[in-house]
């Protein structure tokens, strides 16, 4: 089973909108925006070209989806990647085990963007695709780039919320072949936009809505739920007219929301165990935009 995203709804970004990714039954994961904000920009080294990966970061029942690295040639400023490169990238880019970090055997697949008369002009993508050895068993994997690629490609910090970085520098991506929802990402935003949430996979409500969750501020609940009012999608959101960013502000989410399937798989932690309430504090706000919270590698 693919995972099937928000019809109408993913989460809030920084710049102001609400996004939406459809995927159909059947198609690889398209790249969420949510997930993939536009990192061009002086930032250092964002020059290079960027990474996109497929699935994106904390995304579950994926079936056989292909696992992709795509390198955006394009989204540099003009830059494009080293002769060489893509082999250099590929070798560095890996599959593991999550959590316990074992390598899994793969065979790479590389496809090069072509370069139109050595103008810049690029046909194609450039993309290095992980095939597993074997058939993979019910459990979270991880994508895994070697901060030695930061060479060669854009190493964005934070990556929060596309991707995480661990602390020896290396870029991981968590996904699940199998049905194993979990909360991929919170945001708190400004008043008028609210708090929103999105799940790795389609999940469905035992309980109203408004009592599946929790969002408050010194003790009292602050959010109604916007829309979605109906079950089965990723992504939900809430609207908070009295947020006060410069207080705290707690996420609980209560037991009652499962998977989208007939074993109604119930929500977890990505190392398991039931979700744990979200705390955000004032020192986290980053001054301008969202709080983003996503589960720690």
């Amino acid at each position: 089973m693919n995972r099937i995203a928000c019809t109408a709804l993913a989460l809030v970004l920084c710049t102001g909108a609400w996004a939406c990714t459809d995927r159909s039954k059947g198609q690889p994961p398209a790249p969420d925006l949510a997930r993939a904000p536009d990192l061009a920009g002086p930032v250092k080294g964002s020059w290079l070209p960027h990474l996109r990966f497929e699935p994106p970061d904390l995304t579950s029942s994926i079936g056989t989806t292909p696992l992709r690295v795509v390198i955006d040639e394009n989204k540099g400023v003009g830059k494009l990647l080293a002769p060489g490169g893509l082999a250099t990238v590929a070798s560095l880019v890996s599959l593991h085990t999550y959590p316990g970090d074992a390598v899994v055997p793969t065979t790479l697949q590389l496809k090069q963007a072509q370069n139109i008369q050595g103008e810049g002009e690029l046909v194609g993508e450039t993309a290095i695709t992980l095939v597993p050895a074997k058939p993979l068993s019910p459990q979270w994997y991880a994508l895994v780039v070697s901060p030695a690629a930061a060479q060669l490609v854009f190493f964005p910090d934070p990556v929060a919320p596309w991707a995480k970085k661990l602390p020896d520098g290396r870029l991981i991506v968590r996904f699940h072949p199998s049905v194993q929802p979990v909360v991929s990402v919170v945001q708190v935003c400004e008043a008028r936009l609210g708090v929103g949430i999105t799940f790795s996979e389609r999940v469905v409500f035992t309980k109203k809505l408004e009592d599946q969750f929790e969002i408050t501020q010194g003790g009292k609940q602050l959010c109604q739920p916007d829309y979605p009012a109906e079950n089965s999608y990723t992504g939900y959101v809430w609207q908070c007219p009295t947020l006060d960013p410069s207080l705290p502000l707690t996420v609980t989410i209560a037991d009652g929301i499962v998977s989208n399937t007939p074993a109604h798989v119930p929500l977890s932690e990505v190392k398991g165990g039931p979700p744990q309430p979200i705390q955000f504090v004032p020192d986290q706000h980053p001054g301008i935009g969202c709080w983003t919270w996503t589960p720690p590698p």
